[in-house]
């Protein structure tokens, strides 16, 4: 039952974001769940990592590896929604400090 209902919440968090972004086919694409190149099961790999706690949980390599063909210039534009991101307890800092995290960009990188 734990497995469905964190189904739900990543296509609710999908559904949630192509609504508020007018389904932008850049951020999300097709059946497949993805969001700026992040699959579903990606998006709840890194979820531990960006859920606002202190100290900040370390990406584990399933997140970094999601990551890893994400398009970060996409998954950027999310930063500004702060509502939605309320909503599901995403720390938009700790989110954007993914991609250093996992050695996909080095620590200049800005979003």
């Amino acid at each position: 039952m734990a497995g469905l209902s964190k189904k739900l919440v990543v296509v609710g968090l999908v559904l949630a974001l192509a609504i508020i972004m007018g389904s932008d086919p850049i951020m999300v694409s097709g059946d497949d769940g993805v969001l700026c190149g992040v699959s579903a099961q990606g998006l709840m790999d890194c979820r531990p990592s960006v859920s606002g706690d202190e100290p900040q949980v370390p990406p584990t390599s399933d997140c970094c590896s999601a990551l890893s063909g994400a398009d970060l210039k996409c998954l950027c534009r999310l930063k500004n929604q702060r509502t939605l991101l309320r909503f599901y307890n995403i720390d938009p800092k700790q989110a954007m400090a993914l991609p250093a995290l996992c050695k996909i960009v080095d620590h200049a990188w800005h979003c």
